[in-house]
């Protein structure tokens, strides 16, 4: 019976590692789409900064590729380019004057950095959870994760199991 419980328990403990790998996984994956996200807004507002400096774009237009898709690209000249359109996100696009357009960049530019700053700390806190779950293993256990479902009840007496110290420090995670 004993044993049957603490096969449970590196089971669970087995499953949360892995679940936490995951959303590493994710948690970088999100942040790298995030980076990108702030990397295309800046080369929008250095775009619209130099239409606004530029009398000659102002005055003669703004010769320019248009991508129809595919990649099959048509050069183009925008006669008066006075507005931009620029996207928001979740296919919401909305048309404003180039200085409008600079004030909305920015503004999302500052919303995209605090998110990249949350997505890092999120990134640590797994990291930190994953490195204390195997340091745990193996100062409690001597047994590296793979190993987890040949461990018997006779190894861990006397010694406070990974699962009773890492269900502590979830718990205290989730409380966060």
């Amino acid at each position: 019976m004993e044993q049957e419980l603490e096969t449970t328990r590196m089971r669970i403990f087995s499953n949360m590692l892995t679940t936490q790998k995951e959303d590493l996984k994710i948690a970088y994956e999100r942040r790298e789409k995030m980076k990108q996200e702030l990397l295309d807004y800046n080369e929008l507002a250095n775009t619209v900064k130099i239409m606004l400096e530029n009398r000659d774009v102002q005055e003669n237009g703004l010769q320019t590729s248009v991508n129809l898709g595919c990649d099959f690209y048509v050069d183009s000249v925008v006669k008066k380019p006075e507005t931009i359109v620029v996207s928001l996100g979740l296919d919401l696009f909305v048309e404003y004057t180039l200085p409008d357009a600079l004030t909305v960049v920015a503004a999302k530019q500052a919303v995209l950095e605090h998110q990249i700053d949350y997505m890092t700390q999120q990134i640590a806190q797994i990291e930190g959870f994953i490195a204390l779950s195997t340091s745990s293993l193996g100062s409690n256990a001597q047994l590296h994760p793979s190993e987890f479902e040949h461990l018997s009840a006779s190894s861990l007496k006397n010694k406070p199991t990974i699962f009773d110290c890492l269900q502590n420090q979830l718990l205290n995670q989730l409380k966060q």
